[in-house]
């Protein structure tokens, strides 16, 4: 016996109106279809985070996929409080847990030296700062909310986002793919690596939010000039699914070389941004010595 259906295929005919839509809503936005990443290059070549897309970012271990990850979050926050329209950002944050976080956010927002912070070796006048960076950072974390679960299935983070999208949720990350708990062992990471990219995709076409998903390159990219998405580490799938494809190459001189290697509907090509490692701050090449003075309507760097 046929079940009823629980979904019927619509004419793409009703789709009409919706494109009209985002193209209005993409002229409010200055020509930007998505959410801005708070990065001008960026958003130049891709329009924003569209809803249902999958970005991944990759980079070797230590390389700055988390920190690039956690910068965009931010960003997004405080693109949000900017225009009065408080959303939610879901971080399932695997390898690290909520208090390093919120050092990190501190760091970025001070400029202070990380290990500084951790270890308390400050001096009175950079322990007002770092006071002072934790007041503003308070502020556009109330809208970050963080799973630092040590195993976390596509189905704990599915929950979740259930649970926010009954508010204002705008953006997931996912730091990092590999560390994503499979469904069941299936004995071979290969297999597990792809259940997790597709998982992750298909849960941002079903929320209709854009997904970030952190994921290690391989060893090879350590004797490549640079990065390519065959370096995308243990699955070929993260390439398929993913909409958006950032690789973060060598860092010289306080400017890091990136990479575009994917972009559906976007242009690829090669950008630099500003990077302090101390502070594990990414910004855009203009505003590397000012991360937090008040950002244009493109390339945020920082909340107030």
């Amino acid at each position: 016996m046929t079940e009823p259906l629980s979904y019927v295929a619509e004419p793409l005919s009703r789709a009409f109106d919706e494109a009209m839509d985002e193209c209005e809503l993409a002229r409010k936005r200055g020509g930007l279809a998505g959410i801005s990443t708070g990065f001008k290059d960026i958003d130049s070549k891709t329009s924003g985070m569209l809803p249902g897309q999958l970005w991944t970012i990759g980079a070797q271990t230590g390389g700055g996929k988390s920190a690039l990850a956690l910068c965009i979050a931010r960003n997004v926050v405080a693109d949000i409080k900017a225009e009065k329209h408080p959303q939610d950002v879901y971080f399932a944050s695997l390898e690290m847990g909520r208090v390093p976080l919120v050092h990190r956010l501190a760091a970025i927002r001070s400029g202070l030296d990380l290990l500084k912070i951790i270890s308390w070796d400050l001096t009175p006048n950079q322990m007002q700062a770092y006071m002072n960076a934790m007041g503003h950072e308070r502020l556009g974390a109330e809208y970050i909310h963080t799973d630092d679960r040590a195993r976390l299935t596509l189905a704990d983070m599915r929950a979740q986002l259930e649970r926010l999208a009954h508010g204002n949720l705008s953006l997931a990350v996912i730091d990092y793919l590999q560390l994503v708990t499979p469904s069941v062992r299936q004995g071979m990471r290969e297999r597990e690596v792809a259940e997790a990219a597709r998982g992750l995709k298909e849960l941002a076409m079903h929320f209709k939010i854009p997904i970030i998903g952190c994921s290690q390159l391989s060893r090879g990219a350590d004797h490549a000039e640079e990065p390519s998405l065959n370096h995308l580490r243990e699955s070929g799938e993260i390439e398929h699914a993913s909409d958006v494809v950032i690789l973060i190459g060598p860092a010289d001189g306080g400017v890091v070389s990136m990479k575009i290697a994917k972009a559906r509907n976007g242009k690829r090509g090669k950008f630099e941004l500003a990077w302090a490692p101390q502070c594990t701050r990414f910004s855009d090449l203009s505003r590397r010595e000012d991360p937090a003075s008040p950002p244009s309507r493109q390339g945020r760097a920082g909340y107030d």
